[in-house]
Parts: structure tokens; sequence; C-alpha cells
């Protein structure tokens, strides 16, 4: 078991780069992790299947890899739980395809339709 992180940075990106290149792929298991601090130069990502998280923040990227269920979620998790620190929030926002990835791993409770499901 092993969380491995990978960071660079790249000049002149914006979120939307990687919303293309990740979500909008054809057959794409990419989800937007979103957040109420999302805007051209912040935004996060997250893959069930490669268990990988993507975040983006004004050039710097890192790049998350889980070797296990279990860790993917804990750092998703992680993730939601600062945000709740800053007075913000985090939500898995999935293709409505995929939302049975998410939901298999027991992460219902991070999932933006279930945010907007307890709203109504």
């Amino acid at each position: 078991m092993a969380i491995t992180r990978t960071e660079s940075f790249l000049q002149d990106a914006e979120r939307y780069d990687f919303d293309r290149q990740l979500c909008w792929a054809k057959g794409s298991t990419w989800a937007q992790v979103d957040t109420d601090q999302d805007f051209w130069a912040y935004g996060n990502w997250a893959n069930p299947v490669t268990r990988s998280i993507v975040s983006f923040a004004e050039g710097d990227v890192t790049v998350t890899r889980c070797d296990t269920d279990e860790e993917f979620c804990i750092e998703l998790n992680r993730m939601a739980a600062w945000h709740a620190t800053q007075e913000s929030y985090m939500r898995i926002d999935p293709k409505e395809q995929h939302q049975s990835l998410w939901l298999g791993l027991g992460l219902k409770h991070l999932m933006a339709s279930e945010a907007f499901a307890t709203v109504i």
C-alpha cells in the first residue's frame, strides 16, 4: 500500500485545460471535485478507476495516486475535511453513468447529487 504524489508546474495553464483533458474525454471516468473556491486557476479532479487525484492551483499541479480503494477514500475524505476547516465545501460531481463507481467506494456523502438531494 502506498500513496504517491508528484508535483509539477504548468505555465499559462488554467483549470479548463484539465476539464477538457480529464473529464470531457470520451469514456473518461474522471470527475470534477467541486469546491466553492474553484475558479480558472484552481480545481480538483478524481478518478475512482485509477485511484488518482489531480489538484491544480495557479500553475502548481499535484497528482496523487493511491494503491488501494481505502487509501483513495482516505485522501478524498481528508481533502473534504480540510475544506470544511476553511468554511468551504467539497463535492464529487461524476457523470451520471459513473455514479455507481463512487457509491461502490462508500463515498455517497461526498457526491454532489447527495448534497443536492439533502437540500431539497
